[in-house]
């Protein structure tokens, strides 16, 4: 109970303000996990504990070290010493946590705070751990005494250093920046010199300089970065987004605020692919392949990257010095000699910045694009890794292994957090699929003739095999798209299909990784392409950069890559649409899932045996699913016919597959010169070139290995993690206690919600229901428009109404845009409407940007009351986004995301892939191979206690799109409800959401409202009838302008009951609102 009591005391100290209880409790675990991983890995440091808590001299010094930090050890003498004692019951035997943060728990500010605090209150075990000390018992005490003086007057001498260091980078900071209220800016008064490099890296130039590409190689840039095993512990954390990550700088300033920033001695960085940090705008619009971009950066002579090399060849040649001579005090700290004001440069400025000052991405690219700076902001955050303790990054820098090299990223017996988890396991898979398209095949194939046809005199005989290996592996990529009739196969028998078997494809992944040659295929596939524009005079249209474009072979090399990495689990899909299969976005609705009247969950079940009776032969034609049929009712007769003309054109679509089969043959085979490839296309507006081979990775377990593996920690937490059985399966290799799950309480107070479930169509009394059926239905579309607009009408600033996919959004957007455009007048009167595109960055900083100007008018003088988004749910603002306090004050939630591919009612469907049904059978899979590999002995069965149970996964598996998609929901109500103060209201505009299996999975907040709701009945008052009057107004005003769409109204018996019950749910949520004081 002390040290509990003394952890919370200490916690305190960190925290900016009073934490939450639930807060205390996850923070406690946290600590006692990664103060275990110090302790199970590093057992020899026990020795030297052993020694100092008999040593009061020792201990004396250490505490003194310390105390400007946090105390090593306690005041109260009684337990002085129990952080020393390590015994074997305070060790905590987890390695690894799935923790489940509820909405408003402040996660991102928790999980740090408990970093720092690890950092912090062991950071001479940690210094013990880096500098890999080691006693021998055998050794007489008065020798182990003697050393681990040494050891603690050395990192005495370290904390002084430090500290020092510290003292005298801030200085030079402050002279050449000013920082004020998160802003950095450059002191343009100051002189500063600038290294450029002077070496001759003998760049090609064509006329314009965008031709041909610069040979110069940095090899001795990237090998300047080796893998260091002595590095000290790190701490990663991983988010999906650059503006979650940002977000741990935020948080980062409150507690340097509550600690003051001299006594947090805490370096957290954030680093990227180029991608992310590149800031060479005219390579950045060259590359969109991140490979090229990797290439282009690494070959080109970019102004930013200039400086940079010159200070990587000046420190290279100092190691070589350091070879031949004795490494004394002054080439150990070789940067010191320039630290002296009159001779800092901008890469020792940047340098000091970044290891100084903790900023964040945008902040470090803005200092880097500085005329008076100039310098690559990948290399120097690259560089900087070694000497972080926190460094920040997306997903692909850790799930991406090649990325993982490059970044020279050493995860071995560190710590690793994946924050907002709930979406790992798509990143995972995502991090390995891929697609390629036939003309990107097409086009690199005749180019790699014309190159051999020119240069094969000149090339050596390896060269000349590898290319024509290419030219091969091409051919035989565009034949299965004709010779197959199954669009899905698993890999291995997509490897005997297509015959890539009999080549060596890791051959040709080396030849394609390792050199020049991508390079020179871009220079001479652009040569190629202006030639034949130049001889025909005429202009280079757009579509060439889609069929013919010279960054195929960088996209040919990384599917290669990810063919080779991929398992038996793997899948690979030939998609004859327009879009990527690969696109795991929210535009994916079931039609009947848990729809009473449609089919039971036993025939889904059914197909996923047939999944798994098929994989044998690699086959899974489940996958593929039927054409939807018709739904022929009173209330959607505009939905039947536009599916009868679907039908039409599927039909005439099917009547050209011999033409289309023809034309694909001429595509594949006909083509012998680049230059009838290229004319071609610019006559023939050909479908077919579009159709991709897509590499579909599920094996989310088994790439998650090589992580968990190598890691001392993985740490997985997400507001939302069910159905939890998914992530334990990243894990079940592992043994079960070393496992910890956690999930906290929500914070905030009951009263603060406002829940309703609206099942009926107030227009024509059927019930709401958002399947597919009914997304033409213009009654039912002007019944989801009225009902959003009344019940956002009286709640002002944030209302954000979430939609089940873009196609879903995309119709509803059209018909108020076209038959809804009354009521959309009507909406914007009071509103500002605002509606999430893809792609479209602005539409966030545009919503809150209007609920602040709304806040900062006079009551009285404002003509609209607050603003509606209208978004997606599993797209960008579903997820990550805070709409804390008025930016969300009311969500309705129109519709669940079941998964299956939609495509717009007016253009022709072909199948797409369920990558749904594709997970679930890998997980059936996967589980049973593990279960047969880590109990290859009956004895050791009661020894192992696996993780998950063969039961628990087959419940899984059966529920496991249900729970997803409620997953996605139940993140979409975590959007508001920030704080343990904020309120908000919800509406869930369906009739499925009464449906038990569908309420069980709501969050319990969300189901204890609505329990304690059921018996609540409207009150005939004065105030009732005044809503009753305002509502019937509107009602009645929208029902006489749109009597040509609501034709269908049947006379039902309960009409009024249902208005009634509407009407009194407005006047509670006034009631609510007003409550809050809102109103």
């Amino acid at each position: 109970m002390k040290m509990v009591n003394a952890f919370r005391d200490e916690i305190k100290m960190i925290f900016p303000f009073a934490p939450y209880e639930a807060q205390l409790e996850f923070m406690k675990i946290m600590y006692e996990i990664l103060k275990g991983s110090n302790i199970n890995i590093n057992e020899k440091i026990k020795i030297v504990f052993d020694i100092i808590k008999k040593n009061e001299n020792m201990i004396k010094d250490l505490k003194n070290t310390n105390k400007a930090i946090l105390n090593i050890f306690n005041e109260n003498p009684e337990i002085k010493t129990d952080e020393l004692g390590f015994n074997k019951q305070d060790i905590c035997t987890e390695q690894h946590i799935i923790s489940e943060m509820k909405t408003g728990s402040g996660k991102s500010l928790t999980l740090l705070a408990s970093i720092i605090y690890f950092l912090l209150k062991h950071r001479f075990d940690l210094f013990l751990i880096k500098e890999n000390v080691e006693l021998k018992k055998e050794e007489p005490e008065w020798i182990q005494e003697n050393i681990i003086n040494n050891i603690i007057q050395k990192y005495q001498n370290n904390i002084n250093m430090e500290k020092t260091k510290n003292e005298n980078n801030l200085k030079i900071l402050n002279k050449y920046f000013t920082f004020t209220n998160d802003k950095i800016q450059f002191n343009d008064h100051v002189l500063l010199q600038k290294k450029k490099n002077q070496n001759d890296f003998s760049l090609q130039k064509g006329k314009d300089n965008d031709d041909v590409m610069p040979i110069w190689d940095d090899e001795d840039v990237d090998n300047d970065f080796a893998l260091d095993e002595a590095r000290k512990k790190q701490i990663f954390i991983c988010s999906r987004t650059q503006s979650q990550l940002n977000q741990y700088f935020s948080e980062l300033k409150k507690i340097e605020k509550k600690l003051n920033k001299e006594n947090l001695s805490i370096n957290m960085i954030i680093i990227g692919s180029r991608k992310h940090l590149c800031i060479n705008e005219k390579i950045m619009r060259k590359c969109p392949n991140v490979n090229e971009l990797n290439e282009t950066c690494r070959s080109s002579k970019c102004k930013y990257k200039e400086g940079f090399t010159e200070m990587v060849l000046e420190k290279k040649q100092k190691k070589k010095k350091k070879k031949i001579f004795f490494e004394s005090s002054s080439d150990s700290n070789s940067d010191s000699s320039k630290e002296e004001n009159d001779e800092i440069n901008n890469y020792i400025l940047i340098k000091k910045l970044i290891n100084t000052k903790n900023i964040d991405m945008n902040q470090i690219k803005e200092v880097c694009r500085h005329d008076k700076i100039e310098i690559c902001p990948y290399y120097m955050c690259k560089e900087n890794i070694q000497n972080a303790d926190i460094i920040l990054l997306p997903y692909i820098c850790i799930l991406n292994e090649q990325i993982r090299n490059n970044l020279k990223i050493n995860i071995k017996n560190n710590i690793i957090i994946f924050d907002e988890s709930q979406s790992i396991i798509e990143n995972i898979n995502n991090a390995n699929s891929i697609g390629i398209s036939k003309s990107q095949i097409i086009f690199t194939k005749l180019t790699l003739k014309k190159y051999i046809q020119k240069y094969e005199n000149t090339l050596n005989n390896n060269n000349v095999v590898m290319i024509k290996q290419i030219i091969i592996y091409c051919d035989l990529l565009l034949k299965y798209f004709t010779s197959i009739n199954e669009p899905v196969s698993n890999i291995t028998r997509f490897m005997l299909l297509s015959k890539l078997d009999a080549l060596n494809l890791n051959n040709i992944s080396t030849f394609l990784n390792n050199s020049l040659f991508c390079r020179r295929f871009k220079v001479f596939a652009e040569i190629n392409i202006n030639e034949y524009f130049k001889k025909t005079n005429t202009e280079r249209p757009s579509i060439i950069a889609a069929h013919a474009n010279s960054s195929s072979i960088y996209l040919l090399c990384e599917f290669t890559n990810k063919l080779i990495r991929s398992n038996k689990y793997d899948y690979v899909y030939v998609n004859q649409n327009d879009d990527s299969g690969l696109d795991n976005n929210a535009d994916l609705e079931d039609d009947h899932r848990h729809d009473k009247q449609a089919g039971k969950q036993a025939d889904k079940t059914n197909e996923i045996k047939n999944a798994n009776n098929n994989s044998s032969t690699g086959t899974y034609n489940s996958t593929y699913p039927n054409k939807r049929h018709g739904h022929s009712t009173s209330n959607n007769a505009e939905a039947e016919k536009k599916r009868k003309i679907h039908e039409t054109n599927t039909h005439q679509e099917n009547n050209t597959n011999k033409e289309g089969e023809k034309r694909e043959q001429e595509c594949n085979n006909h083509f012998s010169e680049l230059s009838e490839y290229i004319k071609y296309v610019l006559e023939n507006n050909d479908i077919t070139l579009k159709e991709k081979i897509e590499i579909i990775s599920v094996s989310s377990c088994n790439n998650f290995q090589s992580i968990t593996k190598d890691c001392n920690n993985v740490i997985l937490i997400g507001g939302t993690l069910q159905p939890i059985e998914e992530f334990l399966l990243l894990f079940l290799n592992e043994k079960k206690n070393k496992i910890k799950l956690y999930s906290s309480d929500y914070i905030f107070k009951k009263e603060n919600i406002f829940v309703r479930i609206m099942p009926t169509n107030i227009l024509t009394f059927n019930s709401i229901d958002n399947t597919y059926k009914n997304r033409f239905d213009k009654a039912h579309l002007l019944n989801i428009a009225l009902q959003i607009y009344i019940l956002t009408l009286y709640v002002n600033y944030g209302n954000i109404v979430f939609f089940s996919s873009y196609t879903f959004l995309n119709e509803f957007t059209n018909f108020l845009y076209n038959e809804g455009k009354y009521i959309l007048e009507k909406m914007q009167k009071k509103k500002f409407l605002f509606f999430e595109k893809k792609n479209d960055n602005n539409v966030l900083k545009n919503y809150m940007t209007n609920i602040v100007n709304i806040k900062n008018q006079d009551h009285q003088m404002r003509i609209k009351n607050g603003c509606i988004l209208f978004c997606v749910m599993n797209a960008k603002l579903s997820e990550g986004i805070n709409f804390y306090d008025d930016f969300c004050r009311n969500i309705l939630i129109v519709g669940i995301p079941f998964f299956k591919h939609e495509k717009s009612s007016t253009t022709p469907v072909k199948p797409s892939i369920n990558k749904n049904a594709l997970v679930l059978n890998y997980y059936k899979e996967y589980s049973k191979d593990t279960s047969k590999k880590n109990n290859p002995n009956p004895q050791e069965v009661a020894d192992a206690i696996p993780i998950l149970s063969d039961f628990q996964i087959n419940q899984m598996c059966k529920t496991y799109e249900l729970k997803y998609a409620m997953k996605i929901v139940n993140q979409c109500i975590g959007r508001s409800m920030r704080h343990i103060d904020d309120f908000s209201s919800f509406f869930f505009l369906d009739q499925r959401f009464n449906n038990s299996e569908i309420y069980e999975c709501f969050p319990t907040f969300v189901k204890t409202h609505l329990n304690s709701i059921k018996n609540v009945s409207y009150i005939d008052s004065e105030n009732f009838q005044k809503e009753k009057q305002n509502f019937y107004e509107i009602y009645d005003d929208i029902k006489n302008h749109y009597k040509h769409i609501i034709t269908n109204q049947q006379p039902i018996k309960d009409s009024q009951d249902c208005l009634k019950n509407f009407v009194t749910d407005l006047v509670h949520l006034k009631e609510f609102h007003k409550k809050m004081k809102y109103l």
